[in-house]
């Protein structure tokens, strides 16, 4: 009882002080909301998108290959003999497999076009419809009877359909053998799910859904599925996804021998620890930036009750009361917040969903909910622990004469913690990438991933102590020289808004500046290597042909937009063939089959297969037919361009010519569905920009090597390369007359006002940290300021102090990380390599590192002038002196 009302009477100057400064008390709590709003919102949210997905869950599915199989645990791969699938099979073969206590339901899965028939100018929508038993599913009341559908949430509002309206149902699968089949059918019912579902006998008979190559059978029973069950099938012809069996995976020994390493069972019995530590760094990141962002309010507020503390400590006290006293600060905050922050967040998410789906069940996840809240009360509690910590160690007499608990007097050996930290670190990235010790490319990963970001934030964290002491040895000019002095006695203040606003300048700058590399490395190499200004235009509904009517409205609405000089047609195989010899194979024979850096400098490996290099058409395809003028859409001299289009035209196969010292001279093809080889003898001619990877040959010389089209698709040449806002444009237009429809494009510069924007938007969130620290420490501020205003100096100097205080902070806190991060990203970035033969196998990617102008230009000089407006403005002001009459 007595350690009860010991911390009673510890917490009552901090609830006096909650009181008092009611404003300061109302942003500490809405520090801590905000965020936890925001994953309150974010967890329920993908809860009741959970649950409404689950209402279609399968724990349990067969399909049918007719032949003896072994598979993974998921049913994903399966070695079935080479037999194919043969979807549901027949019934009395299911039913003779069928293990005890399950019963199976015939279901399918097919592509349909839905339209409303009462709104003409509504673009249809391609979506999946499962055709499912009703026993199968659970949607309550809106089950669909006959004749009925349930769609998904995201279709019914862009159909502008609700429950009890007619929907226009067409299949579009033309693999089912059933397109164009069209029914009439009434909406039962709206569920947040992406798929729609009717029952089978609606658009296609139960015979019917049989023969599809992708019905299966629904399993369901009055137990979970086990292992041994799945085996069983497997004996009978039967492939298994099982839930069920995922869920409770048997003894490893127990698997197939083929499909019993990791990578088949994806880390079932294996935890990638690597993977684990990338996302706890990820997570460590967000939450210590939060813990920046809140902990100012925490400090200032301890800062200023140091007599209040010294009185305490005068009238009995301990230094673990102080503590309590301010932690308790920290604890009420993160109470409200985070109670307001998950009402408000929940409360949100339900009025989204419930105004877009009225019928929809809220999900709240208790656990994740409560595991938010009291992370949140933690977080509160760390960010308030240190300013306890200060104030708990403050020296009495001169805290009782309004002494600072936190003035920093003199250098100490622990400030060199953070500057070395930081130095080691950027050593590190350097040695790593530059090859000294270690082949670039291993670590290339691990230098620039989330762990080097998390140890950096560390680092300018644990720096903000040594900067300030740095500033203070600055003598001018004048108010520079108070302005660090006066940092260096608010130290606490200070410091943690220093480290708020360093904090979110590092992260934003690296991620800004990786951004920005990997565009710019896109951006160039495309460009040496592409005509940038084409476009592509692809279909994928049931019209396959460039001249379907579909196609033709597509690239009138794209030509609304753009100005197009030419287009040509281009088909894509069935089949993708590669190259033989092989440059891998002849790399493996000269060099052996290391990949070492060492070996890779002495010997020609490989053509350099730059994943930032990608024709602009979709397809995973490489091989192209059409017409000699597909030349245009690369980047080649006159000269060149005309000898790649009279070798075309006279029945050569275009490759890169990096493959012109492999001698290429067959095309080969390996189909691992029928364990089949095909070897094309064909004239090649290495004509093509190195770096492509491209195979193309004219409709006549696709015949006489025997080679059959699968799917058109169309390259338009633009007047210019499109901007993103340009092809959001299209997109947007394309969406509203053929969903189906895709243009594609290659990555283009970032526009300045797409720079001037993201750059805004940062900036602002520091200048926000900025100025809720500088109305926080106005009083502090105006005690200098009336100091000095007792000694003479004018109202402009006093106001030149308040606007170059607040000026000063901002720049420490942007122009160090910034500089840090510009470092950090030349260091880590890997130079390009080259073999014995000059070829360049790997570009690497500091030739691409810079300085962003429009970015730097907002954060290291916007934020630091604006600081310097918002400190003048908020100046004390000094009365002017009165006369009396006595």
């Amino acid at each position: 009882m007595s350690a009860l009302n010991t911390m009673r009477a510890a917490l009552r100057p901090t609830l006096r002080d909650i009181r008092r400064h009611w404003w300061r008390s109302i942003l500490a709590v809405l520090l801590v909301a905000l965020p936890v709003g925001l994953y309150s919102y974010g967890v329920s949210d993908n809860a009741t998108r959970t649950q409404a997905a689950q209402s279609l869950e399968l724990r349990n599915k067969a399909s049918y290959f007719g032949k003896p199989c072994e598979q993974n645990i998921y049913g994903w791969a399966a070695d079935c003999q080479g037999a194919q699938s043969q979807g549901a099979g027949p019934e009395d073969e299911m039913q003779a497999a069928l293990p005890d206590g399950f019963r199976a339901d015939l279901a399918a899965s097919i592509t349909v076009r839905l339209e409303n028939p009462g709104e003409h100018s509504t673009p249809p929508v391609s979506t999946s419809l499962q055709l499912r038993d009703p026993e199968t599913l659970s949607f309550g009341d809106a089950t669909p009877g006959e004749g009925e559908i349930v769609i998904g949430l995201s279709d019914a509002e862009r159909l502008g359909i609700g429950v009890g309206d007619q929907v226009t149902v067409t299949v579009t699968d033309e693999d089912s053998g059933f397109d164009d089949r069209r029914e009439n059918l009434t909406v039962s019912g709206v569920i947040g799910a992406s798929s729609s579902v009717a029952r089978p006998g609606t658009l296609l008979s139960e015979q019917e859904i049989q023969s599809l190559p992708d019905s299966y059978w629904v399993l369901s029973g009055t137990r979970a599925m086990r292992w041994q069950d799945v085996k069983d099938l497997n004996a009978q012809g039967y492939v298994v996804e099982s839930q069920d069996v995922a869920d409770n995976p048997p003894p490893r020994e127990e698997l197939y021998p083929q499909f019993s390493d990791a990578d088949a069972n994806n880390g079932l019995y294996e935890t990638d620890e690597f993977f684990l530590l990338i996302s706890a760094s990820v997570l460590a990141i967000a939450g210590l930036l939060i813990l920046l962002c809140i902990a100012p309010v925490f400090s200032i507020s301890a800062a200023q009750r140091g007599e209040a503390f010294a009185l305490m400590r005068s009238q009995g006290a301990t230094r673990r009361h102080i503590r309590i006293a301010v932690l308790g600060y920290g604890l009420v905050a993160g109470i409200i917040g985070a109670t307001g922050g998950l009402v408000v967040g929940a409360s949100v998410c339900a009025i989204v969903w419930k105004s877009r789906l009225p019928e929809a069940a809220i999900a709240l996840p208790w656990k994740e909910l409560l595991f938010g809240f009291v992370l949140a009360i933690v977080g509160a509690l760390l960010a308030s622990y240190l300013p306890a910590w200060l104030a708990s160690h403050n020296n009495i007499s001169q805290a009782a004469s309004g002494g600072r608990v936190d003035r920093m007097r003199r250098w100490s050996s622990w400030m060199a913690i953070g500057p070395v930290f930081t130095a080691m670190i950027l050593l590190g990235a350097g040695l790593l990438t530059s090859g000294v010790f270690f082949p670039p490319e291993r670590f290339a990963f691990f230098a620039a991933g989330p762990l080097a970001v998390l140890a950096l934030l560390v680092s300018i964290v644990l720096s903000v102590p040594a900067m300030i002491l740095a500033c203070s040895a600055l003598r001018r000019p004048l108010m520079v020289r108070l302005s660090a002095t006066l940092m260096r006695r608010q130290m606490l203040r200070s410091a943690s808004a220093l480290a708020a606003v360093a904090g979110v300048t590092l992260v934003a700058s690296l991620l800004v500046q990786g951004e920005n590399l990997i565009r710019a490395k896109q951006v160039d190499l495309n460009s040496r290597t592409y005509n940038t200004s084409v476009l592509s235009l692809e279909s994928f509904n049931d019209e396959t042909s460039a001249d379907a009517p579909a196609f033709g409205e597509a690239r009138e609405v794209l030509e609304q937009h753009l100005a197009i000089r030419n287009s040509v047609e281009v088909e894509i195989p069935e089949r993708d063939y590669d190259l033989t010899p092989d440059p891998a194979d002849v790399s493996i024979e000269r060099c052996g089959e290391t990949g070492s850096a060492e070996v890779q400098a002495h010997c020609p490996l490989s053509v350099n297969m730059e994943p930032s290099v990608n024709f602009v058409l979709s397809t995973p395809s490489s091989m192209f037919i059409a017409e000699p003028t597909i030349i245009d859409a690369f980047r080649l001299s006159p000269e060149d361009r005309k000898k790649a289009q009279d070798a075309m035209r006279s029945g050569a196969v275009l490759v890169s010519r990096a493959y012109a010292e492999f001698h290429p001279s067959v095309l080969h093809e390996y189909s691992y569905d029928d364990d089949e080889e095909w070897f094309i003898d064909a004239q090649i001619a290495a004509l093509l920009p190195e770096d492509s990877r491209e195979i193309l040959m004219t409709e006549a010389t696709a015949k006489k090597l025997g080679i059959k089209a699968q799917n058109a698709a169309e390259l338009l040449f633009a007047e210019h390369q499109p901007s993103d806002d340009e092809i959001s444009r299209v997109r947007e237009a394309l969406s509203k007359v053929d969903p189906s429809a895709s243009v594609g494009s290659y990555p283009s510069p970032r526009s300045v006002h797409d720079s001037m924007v993201m750059s805004a938007s940062i900036a602002l969130g520091l200048l926000i940290i900025v100025a809720i620290t500088h109305v926080l420490g106005l009083k502090d501020l105006r005690r200098m300021q009336e100091q000095l205003a007792n000694i003479g100096a004018s109202s402009k100097q006093l106001r030149l102090l308040a606007a170059t205080s607040t000026g000063l902070l901002a720049a420490l806190g942007t122009w160090v990380p910034l500089a840090v991060a510009y470092a950090m990203s030349w260091l880590n970035a890997t130079p390009a390599s080259r073999d014995a033969n000059g070829m360049i196998y790997d570009y690497g990617t500091r030739a691409w590192v810079g300085i962003d102008p429009v970015y730097t230009g907002f954060i290291a000089l916007l934020v630091p002038l604006v600081a310097f407006t918002i400190g003048a403005v908020s100046s004390w002001k000094p009365k002017p002196p009165g006369y009396r009459m006595d």
